[in-house]
């Protein structure tokens, strides 16, 4: 979903109008340049790749970067680095991205050009949005928004709308994500009427495109159809085969969530011949899968097969391991509703050992690039250290008395500041282990107890529904299925959403999606304390009691025991 709500619709231009012709053009002409000549085409090159593929605009930009710092052209440098952080957000590097636009920041801030920093600062906003450092992404799109704001500039401030409604659809606050994406869609149809360069069809699909998403997350799905269908008739009349093909993607996915599973299958295939039309193997795989799982839920399980067999073949080839992740999680929920559990639990092993070494890849990818770093620094300062010697000997003559107090006064303050943060870290560490003591006694005190909880009958006539509900959760246990919704809930037990809403609320003063995070931390809790499980990652655990997303499950552990999960294991088994 950032994806959808943010890199898709910042580089719109990008993805809208590069096209093969162009980039063929402009390598050839690569070819017959040399030295500086080269930079320009290396930037346009860098353009038009950056959304198709990134990697490839992050060499072509670094290089572009070297020839402009090697001729002292400062402001190319500049442009250049943009294109690199720019290209790092793309491959999924934010920690790298957050270095270099943080440089760039500072620069363009002492420089004064408040609309270039503007810039970066929503650059910015999308690396630490990516990261789910939420509050530094919302401090930098803010930021970005006042810039815009002063400069009067409305497709820029369109563009920060979109992305403050990107931050609150992460923090589940979809009403206000709801009136940013509302307020982007009524700047850009406001410009379109106005005959402006921006503002066209395909550009107004993107924002109508988030509205309904956020509708169907919502579950207010006819809403969500209309606002998709509006999606589909722009992009339509704009030729856009991509946003075409998205935008059925996503009527699937709406009839997904109101059952409708014949009417997402035709919607996913639709999406799919127009992504072999363009030949976009990653869409190709991920609309198969998408299809296959509509097929489960329908009870379809040899319709599925093909297609989660098509999605592997293609996500081995392009080498993409959240495809394979996402297949074999599939391939593990089918044989798991056909009952064949030894299958399925061979496709979650795989799914989950695939998942680790993803993990691993990572670190030392971000190991080897400090390494890197550290050596590409340690020769640049050798030889400013050797062209310098004699400056610095005189000085440190010159000022030796003074050198030796800052020394002194710098080392006591450091030494100062280390053992005050050692003494918080260790009163920190303390009250971690005292809370994982407790909640360890309280594992042992729910295991010991045999007597399913009671509620307290009071006069509240709706004291029975919330004792049925408590009985089918510790019997049944629907809460480890991802995809459980009160609407489930609700057939199963012969009540309405309305009624069983508000009993959870009266009598737990929770929402019902509070709830279910309640019982999954519950159930997360005794796994991780059990060295039966200690080869399952951390995150598999999640998994397992029902969580879609790391975050989501680090988030709901801490906030229900005040600890990480990780913290939490490591100090049971230590």
């Amino acid at each position: 979903m950032k994806t959808l709500f943010v890199v898709l619709f910042l580089f719109a231009h990008s993805l809208l109008f590069s096209n093969n012709p162009e980039t063929d053009s402009l390598k050839q002409q690569l070819l017959t340049l040399q030295g500086y000549e080269r930079y320009d085409v290396l930037i346009r090159l860098a353009k038009t790749e950056l959304f198709r593929q990134p990697d490839l605009s992050l060499e072509y930009a670094k290089e572009a970067q070297t020839l402009a710092e090697e001729a002292g052209n400062n402001q190319e440098s500049y442009i250049a680095l943009k294109y690199i952080g720019m290209s790092y957000i793309l491959i999924g590097n934010s920690e790298k991205a957050i270095v270099i636009l943080s440089e760039l920041l500072e620069i363009y801030s002492e420089l004064g050009e408040e609309t270039e920093a503007g810039k970066i600062n929503n650059l910015l906003g999308i690396a630490y949005l990516n990261l789910d450092q939420h509050d530094l992404a919302l401090d930098h799109f803010l930021k970005a928004l006042v810039v815009n704001e002063k400069n009067k500039n409305k497709e820029g401030i369109a563009k920060n709308y979109n992305n403050l409604g990107s931050v609150y659809y992460e923090l589940g606050n979809f009403e206000k994500a709801l009136e940013y994406f509302k307020n982007t869609l009524r700047i850009y149809e406001e410009k379109q009427a106005d005959g402006s360069l921006f503002g066209s069809d395909a550009e107004i699909s993107l924002p109508v495109g988030n509205i309904s998403m956020i509708y169907k997350e919502m579950q207010i799905y006819d809403t969500a159809l209309m606002y998709a269908k509006k999606a589909l008739d722009l992009n339509l009349n704009s030729g856009n085969d991509y946003g075409v093909a998205g935008t059925m993607n996503n009527i699937g996915y709406i009839y997904d969530g109101m059952q409708e599973y014949s009417s997402a299958v035709e919607a996913y295939k639709q999406s799919l011949e127009i992504n072999k039309k363009v030949n976009d193997k990653w869409s190709i795989a991920n609309t198969n899968i998408n299809i296959a799982n509509s097929y489960i839920n329908s009870g379809n399980y040899d319709k599925a097969v093909p297609h989660l067999d098509q999605a592997l073949l293609i996500a081995k080839e392009i080498n993409a391991r959240d495809l394979m992740i996402h297949t074999y999680e599939t391939y593990s929920r089918l044989y798991k509703q056909k009952e064949l559990y030894k299958k399925s639990l061979d496709y979650y092993l795989i799914m989950t050992e695939l998942k680790d070494s993803v993990f691993t890849d990572e670190k030392n990818r971000q190991i080897t690039e400090m390494q890197t770093k550290y050596e590409t620094e340690k020769k640049e300062n050798e030889n400013l250290a050797l062209k310098k010697d004699n400056e610095i000997q005189q000085f440190k003559i010159s000022r030796k008395n003074i050198f030796i107090y800052s020394l002194s006064a710098g080392v006591a303050i450091i030494l100062f500041l280390l053992i005050l943060n050692f003494i918080q870290f260790r009163r920190r560490l303390r009250s971690y282990k005292l809370l994982a003591e407790k909640n360890l006694e309280i594992v042992h005190f729910e295991k010991a107890i045999k007597q399913k909880p009671k509620v307290d009958s009071g006069n509240d006539p709706s004291t029975e529904l919330v004792q049925k509900l408590i009985d089918y959760m510790e019997n049944e246990k629907p809460y480890l299925l991802s995809d459980v919704n009160i609407t489930d809930i609700c057939k199963h037990m012969n009540t309405n959403r309305s009624y069983l809403s508000g009993a959870i609320n009266n009598h737990y003063r929770i929402n019902f999606t509070q709830l279910i995070n309640r019982y999954r931390i519950k159930d997360a809790r005794i796994l991780l304390s059990n060295p039966k499980y200690d080869h399952i990652s951390v995150e598999g655990i999640g998994q397992m009691v029902g969580f879609v997303t790391r975050s989501a499950f680090y988030k709901n552990f801490k906030n229900l025991t005040g600890i990480t999960p990780s913290f939490f294991r490591d100090s049971i088994n230590n």
